[in-house]
């Protein structure tokens, strides 16, 4: 006898259930920190010449969507990201803190190199450790992993609630993209996968719950035109 049919629908969200659809797009390539200055003092650079084609790349895959909302992060490489996305539907930008990169600097001072701060060899061990794990939690002065999710988390959610049944694109950062999609997923590392720049990777989000990843990590729209980078 065959086993008895197991109906899949409602676990992939394909049984009428009103879902939202969430655009989780990391933000396109910003200028790397200038040789000599503090990381701590370099965290929000703005676009390169490739991010702007990127932004540019990403809006037109997506504007094709019936986007009901834009939200993204206040740092300026997301902002000018969604900028992009934005314009091609008549909205603004919903600009929320709460989707900002993690913040690994955020308890050491501003003007000490962190090896100085902490140590050479505690510095150089949480880089190993962080290889290893994959967690934020090896660095010890800044945001952990759990303060990460429950931030991001509850942003997230917030937008599923406000947006029932509609698609929104959320512009943040690679560490945010990951730490809402582990925690979603029951993943422990902070860090599981490596998002392109101006990537898309989609979310089903129904108001009973249900989540599921509809697909991640695309960038076909970048890879054309050489403009695939992470």
């Amino acid at each position: 006898m065959p086993p008895p049919y197991v109906d899949l629908d409602p676990a992939l969200l394909r049984d009428g259930t009103e879902f939202t659809r969430l655009l989780l797009v990391r933000h396109a390539q910003q200028e790397s920190t200038p040789a000599g200055m503090l990381p701590q003092a370099w965290l929000d650079g703005e676009l390169t010449e490739t991010g702007h084609r990127q932004a540019t790349a990403v809006a037109e895959l997506l504007a094709g969507e019936s986007l009901a909302a834009v939200a993204c992060s206040h740092m300026h490489r997301a902002r000018s990201t969604a900028e992009q996305i934005a314009a091609r539907h008549a909205v603004e930008p919903l600009v929320r803190p709460d989707l900002a990169e993690v913040d690994v600097y955020a308890d050491m001072p501003g003007d000490v190199w962190p090896a100085d701060h902490v140590g050479a060899e505690v510095w150089a061990a949480a880089h190993v450790e962080f290889a290893r794990t994959r967690r934020w939690d090896v660095y010890t002065f800044g945001e952990t992993g759990k303060q990460l999710r429950a931030r991001t988390t509850g942003a997230v959610e917030d937008l599923i609630d406000r947006h029932p049944g509609q698609t929104v694109a959320v512009v943040c950062h690679g560490g945010v993209i990951n730490a809402y999609l582990a925690q979603l997923l029951g993943i422990d590392a902070d860090m599981f996968f490596l998002p392109a720049h101006a990537s898309v990777s989609v979310v089903r989000a129904s108001l009973d719950g249900r989540r599921l990843v509809e697909s991640l990590n695309d960038r076909h729209h970048l890879e054309a035109d050489g403009l695939l980078s992470y």
